[in-house]
């Protein structure tokens, strides 16, 4: 039988597995060094100006986008209803004829839809970026 030290050198090889540092070196350095104060003045220079605009933008739409999110949240959760709910629930005829309504009030009404609407007003809606997300 081989040992486990054995099986571990055969499957990783002799030299440990190196993890590439991320972030901030440990322990973390001194809140007021030069290096944080950089990085902070970075941050405040340069990448808020950038997100601030993406997030007052996902702010003005979020609110008009609620109806729309919430159509689609009873989307996924009328999904998965039918796929892992009991038999006598998801074989219903009431099932089916609730899905079918959800299905075409998810086309009308969606996320989709609502992001359509917004481009075909003229304001790029982008619900996958993290600073709309935010807003």
């Amino acid at each position: 039988m081989v040992s486990l030290e054995e099986q571990t050198e055969n499957t990783f090889g002799p030299k440990p597995i190196e993890i590439p540092p991320m972030g901030l070196e440990a322990p973390l350095p001194d809140p007021y060094s030069p290096k944080i104060k950089e990085l902070r003045k970075q941050i405040f220079t340069k990448d808020l100006p950038k997100a601030l605009p993406r997030v007052a933008k996902g702010v003005a739409l979020s609110i008009p986008a609620i109806p729309s999110d919430l159509v689609d949240l009873a989307k996924l959760a009328n999904d998965l209803n039918n796929q892992y709910g009991p038999d006598f629930i998801t074989k219903s005829p009431v099932t089916k004829i609730f899905t079918k309504a959800i299905d075409k009030t998810q086309q009308t009404v969606g996320r989709e839809q609502f992001s359509k609407l917004m481009k075909y007003i003229g304001v790029n809606d982008n619900p996958s970026d993290p600073a709309q997300l935010i807003g």
